[in-house]
């Protein structure tokens, strides 16, 4: 109780937030963001910089933002809802003299205020999975977006939580991700998907996919796995891949 009274203190006084981490000044992650900026950067050759309205959902640290700002695109907002995160951009954007508008909130409550039909891109990159109500996020989304409008969405594979928890030896959780499209499993999220899925969903919507983008990559030993097929032997039926992508990218159009 003491514990997380403390964190709560923390976070309200210092900016504290235990799962912090600077995606736009950490290496690793801004090698990554440099992959997903590119594939952004393809579809926003055509536009007029100055009258685009871009909103990064999940921005982190700027990750995406910082550079898009950085090219001429002004009217990119990011938003996220980690508090030391917005702190951290918005002191990176002093330091780059550089004008940029992030905001502290959750997504569904910042898209419900936008205008129907408000925004030309958006972009969510390695977030929607963390968000126990995706599907309603999605809807906003579309709801924010202009028709005709660009969307850049990362869905996280579920073999890739599969795997991971496998590996974890943690066999109950890896049976409920194989057999099941959401719910809270620790350290993996609330939501997991397979390609099927994620067209699926597109279909509903009556969206259009441009492109379909592989990120990262998940192996589970063979050792691991056959001990979980041990312990849940009506699985042994499923096509089970033994190479799984982390994270599916989605450019489509409303």
């Amino acid at each position: 109780m003491a514990s997380k009274f403390l964190k709560k203190m923390l976070r309200a006084l210092f900016f504290y937030d235990p799962t912090y981490v600077d995606w736009y000044n950490t290496t690793s992650f801004k090698e990554v963001g440099q992959k997903y900026l590119n594939i952004v950067s393809k579809h926003l050759a055509s536009h007029n910089k100055e009258n685009l309205k871009i909103l990064d959902l999940g921005c982190h640290t700027g990750r995406t933002t910082i550079p898009l700002l950085k090219q001429g695109y002004s009217g990119t907002v990011g938003i996220d809802t980690s508090r030391m995160a917005v702190h951290t951009t918005r002191k990176t954007l002093k330091r780059l003299k550089l004008e940029g508008s992030f905001v502290r909130s959750e997504m569904e409550k910042y898209l419900k205020k936008q205008p129907v039909e408000s925004a030309d891109m958006v972009i969510c990159l390695e977030t929607l999975y963390l968000c126990p109500n995706y599907e309603k996020i999605l809807e906003l989304v579309l709801r924010a977006l202009k028709k005709g409008g660009t969307f850049f969405i990362s869905f996280r594979n579920r073999y890739y939580i599969f795997h991971n928890l496998i590996e974890r030896m943690r066999f109950d959780d890896a049976h409920f991700v194989l057999h099941n499209k959401d719910g809270h499993i620790k350290d993996e999220g609330w939501n997991w998907q397979t390609l099927a899925d994620i067209e699926e969903v597109m279909l509903k919507n009556n969206l259009k996919i441009l492109d379909m983008v592989e990120h990262g990559s998940s192996k589970p030993s063979e050792e691991k796995l056959q001990a979980y097929l041990s312990s849940y032997s009506q699985d042994k039926a499923l096509p089970l891949p033994s190479f799984s992508p982390k994270d599916i990218l989605i450019v489509g159009k409303k």
